[in-house]
């Protein structure tokens, strides 16, 4: 029985590890949008290399996620859990690939883009209101976030013009943002915090975005086209956090709830939304802050 507590609580820090990292994209997508439209950081795809490169890494960061999660909630069956976590990554990555194809491929240069926008969201929700019908509610992230890329990856190759979907899009974020991170918001207590966690995910993220930000910089490094200025401005990029925070940053609390899996269980899925909430406000700011004042200098016309 110990050993079992004990790789549950190896999954949870794989899971926390998961949560902790992925990157945003929506949240830095108005500042894209605003220096595409300005004609800047075109010239080498710096703005097609930041978008592609955040909803890569959201999507490993659900899949791995999503593993971990099937084995926590598994009884501490580890065949059982890893199988669990497959399906649902499974589940959401075929859903996600379907609808994303469908609409690629069936959705021309002269269908609107109200109609494209309308086929990216209502596919996002049925992804994650249906595959939570019909029991696999943690991949329901993953045909969203999955679903939403092929397709403009597809239209993108049709030379379709996006600026219109981007900003609907983008229109639908300012108003759905503040519910998304109003969820994780209701849930904190600041008079059940443990503060001591919360210095220690502070610490730990400062070790690591500062890890991830040389990493990242020295894997752009490899490419000769980019100038200096232009990686450094795709770190920046990177530095934002928040959706997947929001999104998966709840699930191990309200699971356990609504599983009863006792105490302990709950106390760990407390923990994890406290770390998910620190980590999404501390690089949420900081991000920004780095966009917003160094982003336009870093770029070129």
């Amino acid at each position: 029985m110990q050993g079992k507590v004990e790789k549950s609580h190896l999954f949870i820090r794989q899971c926390t590890g998961c949560i902790f990292s992925a990157m945003s994209g929506a949240a830095v997508m108005p500042y894209l949008l605003k220096f595409e439209n300005e004609g800047v950081g075109l010239e080498h795809s710096v703005l097609e290399i930041t978008k592609q490169g955040s909803g890569l890494d959201a999507i490993l960061a659900i899949c791995l996620t999503e593993l971990a999660f099937g084995f926590i909630f598994a009884a501490g069956d580890l065949a059982g859990g890893i199988k669990k976590g497959l399906l649902e990554v499974i589940m959401g990555g075929a859903f996600g690939t379907l609808w994303g194809g469908l609409a690629g491929i069936f959705l021309e240069q002269e269908h609107e883009s109200t109609l494209r926008t309308f086929a990216v969201f209502s596919g996002g929700s049925l992804g994650l209101l249906g595959l939570t019908k019909i029991g696999y509610p943690r991949g329901g992230p993953l045909a969203c976030f999955l679903g939403t890329f092929i397709c403009c990856c597809i239209w993108r190759q049709k030379k379709m013009h996006m600026e219109n979907l981007s900003r609907h899009l983008t229109i639908l974020w300012y108003l759905f943002q503040p519910l998304l991170f109003g969820i994780i918001g209701s849930r904190i207590d600041l008079n059940t915090v443990d503060w001591n966690i919360i210095l220690q995910t502070i610490l730990c993220f400062t070790i690591s975005i500062s890890v991830r930000m040389c990493a990242s910089f020295s894997m752009l490094c490899l490419s000769e086209e980019m100038t200096t200025s232009e990686k450094l401005f795709v770190v920046l990029a990177w530095l934002p956090k928040g959706t997947v925070q929001a999104a998966l940053g709840p699930v191990i609390l309200e699971t356990a709830i609504n599983s009863r899996h006792g105490a302990e269980m709950e106390s760990m899925g407390y923990n994890v939304l406290c770390i998910a909430t620190t980590v999404a406000l501390l690089a949420s700011i900081i991000g920004a802050l780095a966009l917003l004042i160094f982003g336009r200098r870093l770029l070129s016309k």
